[in-house]
């Protein structure tokens, strides 16, 4: 959990240190390749940066040293589509995916010359910081625009009273999709929780598709461009928006059906904000898998004004660094498109 998902650098949020004094035998290397060897992050690996300093690897960890070839030309090659396809097939397990030092050793390496690993290296390192660069942009902003929410949310001056969400819109549940229908060809989408990740649009794409729609199905399960997705169970409370398209809705995803004349963009960064989703956790049920319902999501009370001109100043601007975001964002990609 050390190793970030995203860059697979060395993190050090939760930074923990080792009970007791541990021979060199566990320490970290320069050339050293971390690699997760079971769970769900099987396959994820980490090239160990003297920067990053010292520091021993633990029991889900194999660490495999690179002596004759750049490292950082290996540690790329646990980066493509070769190598997770790779991953897949070799973790399969009845339980707990997995892939042992013996099988890691297997995974066949394309090698050349030192020279050109090293001219490869420079060049997939120097893309690396600048995606990792872009990554902090994106960071920063977010960061930026919920300080700025955060504080728009909270001046009296602006946001003078307070409104419950019951009497402003209603949350209702989406269609309980039969299994055997899903597949990934079919005219309409299926949205689950795992769509509505808290972005400003829901993340499509890994979605179920079905090519009819049911006969008992609702009006309001089929989405349109603009609606307002909440998460009911797991990370509950996360709230995204629906883009233009064929759309249905799962029924572990509440749609918010706004019953008053308000505005739609405050009332979505109203919802999509921290403050929110911690009030959604805090009311979450279930041991397993957390779970909220159509009543605590309506009985949520929210800062509100009388003025209109003041909810559509605070609602474009917040949208204004939403768009900022997602610009950003659609550089990343053609960032990591090119690399």
């Amino acid at each position: 959990t050390d190793i970030d998902e995203a860059s697979s650098t060395y993190t050090d949020k939760d930074i923990v240190s080792p009970d007791g004094i541990l021979t060199d035998n566990y320490l970290v290397n320069n050339r050293d390749i971390l690699l997760a060897r079971t769970g769900a992050s099987t396959g994820k690996s980490y090239l160990y940066k003297k920067s990053d300093g010292k520091l021993y690897y633990a029991g889900f960890l194999i660490r495999a040293n690179v002596t004759t070839h750049d490292p950082y030309f290996v540690f790329s090659q646990l980066h493509t589509h070769r190598y997770w396809r790779w991953v897949s097939i070799m973790s399969a397990r009845s339980g707990q995916p997995g892939i042992n030092s013996q099988e890691y050793s297997s995974f066949p390496i394309y090698t050349t010359s030192i020279a050109e690993e090293s001219k490869i290296a420079k060049l997939l390192s120097l893309l690396d910081e600048r995606i990792a660069t872009q990554n902090k942009i994106i960071e920063d902003l977010k960061i930026l625009k919920s300080a700025i929410s955060n504080y728009l949310f909270t001046r009296k001056e602006l946001l003078e009273t307070t409104i419950c969400l019951a009497d402003i819109a209603t949350l209702k549940n989406g269609y309980a999709f039969k299994s055997t229908k899903h597949n990934t060809l079919g005219q309409w989408k299926i949205l689950t929780i795992a769509n509505v990740s808290g972005e400003r649009y829901i993340n499509d794409d890994d979605c179920n598709c079905i090519i009819n729609l049911p006969k008992d199905i609702q009006d309001y399960q089929v989405l349109n461009e603009g609606d307002i997705l909440i998460s009911l169970t797991g990370n509950v409370g996360r709230v995204s928006l629906c883009k233009a398209g064929n759309y249905l809705l799962n029924q572990r995803v509440g749609l918010l059906h706004i019953t008053k004349d308000v505005n739609q963009e405050f009332l979505f960064q109203i919802l999509s904000s921290r403050k929110f989703e911690n009030s959604m956790v805090a009311c979450g049920q279930g041991a397993a898998q957390m779970n909220i319902g159509k009543g605590d999501v309506e009985s949520y009370v929210l800062p509100y004004s009388s003025n209109i001109n003041n909810i559509r100043m605070i609602a474009e601007i917040l949208q204004s660094y939403d768009e900022f975001i997602i610009n950003e964002q659609r550089t990343r990609t053609l960032l990591t498109m090119q690399k």
